[in-house]
């Protein structure tokens, strides 16, 4: 269902882009409720627009990249894995991330605010696999925390099993970069990076609008949840 209701999307987009992006907002939640696996049709659409999205916010002209807008396309579209089986109903965002902009740039980028300036920043040491950000750009499937609301990012971070890692403020920024409304649902622990001692990342709405700021990790908060990523 979803896949026919993107290539109706397709079909509608130029003449009609308000249809289309609201079809395709269609199709992303009847894969968010189960109805159906990402399809390889449906898969490349989303990354194809997460790409426009990278586009718009001119990555392709940071001083770690230095691309064409084009070429910053091609690098994001050859990222693209099939979604695993066993990540279906877990993780099912599919999210292009760019691990070598540091997170302040990739913040003034996107419009967000950055309130971790001067503070020790870094992967969370105790990952069980030692995970360390890539200095590249990589695709990750991701859940945005709505299973974790009201658990604090120290409970999060004791229950993540074998193929799950904590999301990093890469993959926080990412997942904002290309789906802003998420902040007016709930707001984003990031438990796969430290913020100095007993501290992690997260994304909140102010009134100032949409910032990056720091949360203790025992501390518990109806509005947030913990993202985390699938470990391939």
């Amino acid at each position: 269902m979803a896949a026919r209701i993107e290539l109706l999307a397709r079909e509608y987009a130029e003449r009609y882009p308000e249809l289309a992006e609201s079809l395709r907002d269609s199709a992303r939640l009847a894969i968010r409720l189960r109805v159906e696996p990402f399809t390889s049709e449906l898969l490349e659409a989303e990354v194809e627009r997460q790409a426009g999205r990278y586009k718009e916010l001119e990555f392709h002209r940071h001083k770690n990249l230095r691309i064409s807008a084009d070429k910053l396309k091609d690098q994001i579209m050859s990222l693209v894995y099939e979604q695993p089986e066993v990540f279906r109903g877990r993780f099912d965002n599919p999210q292009v991330v760019f691990g070598q902009i540091s997170p302040e740039d990739q913040a003034r980028l996107a419009g967000l605010d950055y309130h971790l300036g001067r503070l020790n920043i870094s992967d969370w040491e105790h990952d069980s696999q030692g995970y360390i950000t890539p200095g590249t750009s990589y695709m990750t499937w991701m859940q945005d925390g709505t299973v974790n609301l009201k658990k604090p990012v120290e409970t999060v971070r004791n229950a993540l099993v074998q193929d799950e890692r904590g999301a990093t403020i890469h993959d926080g920024i990412a997942l904002y970069i290309v789906n802003p409304d998420v902040l007016k649902d709930h707001f984003i622990d990031l438990p796969g990076t430290r913020v100095e001692l007993g501290h992690a990342p997260c994304l909140r709405l102010w009134r100032g609008g949409p910032g990056l700021d720091y949360y203790g990790v025992g501390g518990a908060d109806p509005r947030f949840g913990s993202a985390s990523c699938g470990r391939v």
